[in-house]
Parts: C-alpha cells; structure tokens; sequence
C-alpha cells in the first residue's frame, strides 16, 4: 500500500471517517474496536486484537 493522504473532516460529534480502501486492505468491519496512541504530532489507531471486543457502545 502507498503512503497516499486521505483528507478527512472531523464531524460536530469528533468522528472521522476510515477511507474504504483503508477499511478493505486492513479488513476492518462496524464493532471492530480500536486503540489510539499519540506519538509527538502523530496519532497511531491500530485495530486491536482477538477477543477485545468487549461491549456495545449505547448512544452513538
């Protein structure tokens, strides 16, 4: 996979959309549950792993 940028815009509720190609390639699907870290000015999402879908998240 290229390093192509994907601009996207944070909505009024602070989500942003994962551009499908990315969601294909990395075959990610709804409920897959996420870990975000910060590294200096980057932010990492990785997918995380089997078994961590803990719960279903009420009100979003």
């Amino acid at each position: 996979m290229t390093h192509t940028p994907h601009r996207r815009r944070l909505d009024t509720r602070g989500r942003l959309t994962i551009p499908v190609e990315y969601r294909q390639t990395f075959e990610f699907e709804a409920g897959d549950d996420f870990d975000f870290y910060y590294e200096n000015d980057l932010i990492i999402i990785k997918k995380a792993g089997k078994g961590a879908k803990n719960h279903e998240h009420k009100g979003t």
